[in-house]
Formats: structure tokens, sequence, C-alpha cells
């Protein structure tokens, strides 16, 4: 029996102490995907309301009436709380920002389908949406679904696949850039974009 102990003690947790790290390096890899994911996001949002004060042809408060009036995505409305989406599963946390996605949901663009309809919720209201692409090619879909519903862009680069529209309650940024293997758009909420960056300075002090 102690020859047994012995054994399982030299080798049997070898395999055990492997899995373990295995399993916490797994752990990191997604953290760090994730932290990567959401400065992109982050930079994507303040990017485009630098974009907007110096270069938009409509900075105003007035904007994409059309946009205005729908200020969201399909039936869910920027600023709305979390508990008017119940078929959402939470797919992720970090601080105040939680990530959910529905699994049932329709992920149809035009013709294509999306890879990932993500919601995000700041302090438990609806900040932003992420639509990302299965394949880089399928860009012209999610920009014709823009283009469909809110008319041409506010602002586009002149050299990359970006586009913009704008509103007073709500902003769509559209990237296909050549260092991702996927197009992304997010349609954000401009005050509780304002509302983040506040509690940021806040906690800053």
């Amino acid at each position: 029996m102690k020859n047994c102990l012995l054994l399982f003690a030299l080798f049997g947790a070898a395999p055990l102490a492997h899995a373990q790290q295995e399993k916490s390096l797994t752990g990191k890899a997604k953290a760090d995907s994730l932290s990567a994911e959401i400065r992109w996001e982050s930079e994507r949002i303040r990017e485009s309301m630098l974009l907007r004060t110096k270069y938009a042809k409509t900075p105003d408060a007035g904007g994409n009436a059309k946009l205005e009036a729908k200020n969201g995505f399909r039936t869910f409305r920027l600023g709305d709380d979390i508990s008017k989406y119940p078929l959402l599963v939470k797919r992720a946390e970090v601080g105040e920002l939680k990530y959910y996605r529905n699994p049932n949901e329709n992920r149809q663009i035009v013709k294509k389908q999306a890879k990932y309809i993500t919601y995000c919720f700041y302090k438990g209201k609806l900040y932003h949406v992420k639509i990302q692409m299965a394949e880089k090619e399928d860009s012209e879909d999610l920009l014709m679904s823009f283009v469909l519903e809110y008319g041409n862009a506010s602002f586009s680069h002149k050299q990359l696949p970006w586009f913009y529209w704008y509103s007073n309650p709500a902003t769509i940024a559209f990237n296909s850039h050549s260092t991702k293997s996927t197009a992304e758009a997010i349609i954000f909420s401009n005050a509780i974009y304002t509302q983040k960056a506040n509690d940021a300075e806040e906690v800053g002090k």
C-alpha cells in the first residue's frame, strides 16, 4: 500500500499538476484575449467621438435622424436595463462591463451570417452592441445593412474602410481593418460613453 502511494506521489501527481497548469494557461489566454478586445472596442469608440468633433459632416446635436429614432439594434435600445432582456446569457465580466449573447438569436445580416452579436452593459445599462462577421469578405453585407437602414455614412476615412454614422444618442463605428480577419461594427450609446469616461476620471482623482 505504501508503495502504491509512493508511486502516485511520484507519477500520478504530475499529470494532475500539468492539467491544472494547462487549465490556468487556458484561462489566462482567454483573459488576455478579452482584455485585447476591450482595448480595441475602447479605442474604436474613443476614435469615433474624436472624429465626430473634428471631421464629421453632422457634428451637431442632430445627425442621422433614423439612427436617432432607432437608438440601438433591432429590438434592443441603448440605455435599456439588462432586466428587459432575460434571454441573454452572460459570457464575460470585467469590472462594470458585462458581455452577453443570445444563443438563439437570428444572426442573419443581409445574405450572410454574423459570427457573433455581443451586447455590452455598463452598470446594468446597454452600452453597446458589437457585430462581428465570420469572414472579412462578409464586410460588404454588414456595411450594406447600415447603408440600407441609415443612408450614407456621416463620415468615412479616405484611405481605410472605416465608416461612421452619428446621431445625438448613438454612434455606429464600422471597421474592416487589414490587420483583423473579420469586419466588425459597434453601435454605442454616446451618453454611456460619457458616463464611463467621467467615472474613470473620478476614480483617477
